[in-house]
């Protein structure tokens, strides 16, 4: 790496780090279908994306580690706020790139 010393046992610290101060979510909803709970993919349409976050959230309300994942999302600081689906949370519904909509009068 330019710039830095690689510490490749820098990198197993981290991701063990990062293992413990997860929660032990068992029976976790999201594990059956992971991808409904992506942020949006750049290729994706936002109405495509709101369907499937939808879907998502539908799940979560049914998941038995609800109260466990909750807590864990409103731990997070704000840099390591998930882009997706967390919690029966869906991101907000983002417009596509373009001028902006007319107010109704």
């Amino acid at each position: 790496m330019r710039g830095r010393d690689y510490d490749p046992g820098g990198c197993e610290r981290l991701l063990a780090r990062m293992l413990w101060e997860s929660p032990k979510l068992t029976g976790a909803a999201c594990t059956r279908d992971p991808r409904l709970f992506d942020s949006r993919d750049p290729d994706e349409s936002v109405d495509a994306a709101a369907d499937r976050h939808e879907q998502a959230v539908a799940l979560c309300w049914q998941c038995p580690a609800l109260t466990a994942c909750r807590e864990y999302a409103d731990s997070l600081s704000s840099y390591r706020r998930v882009d997706g689906v967390i919690a029966a949370r869906a991101p907000a519904r983002m417009q596509t790139a373009g001028r902006p909509r007319k107010k109704a009068s």
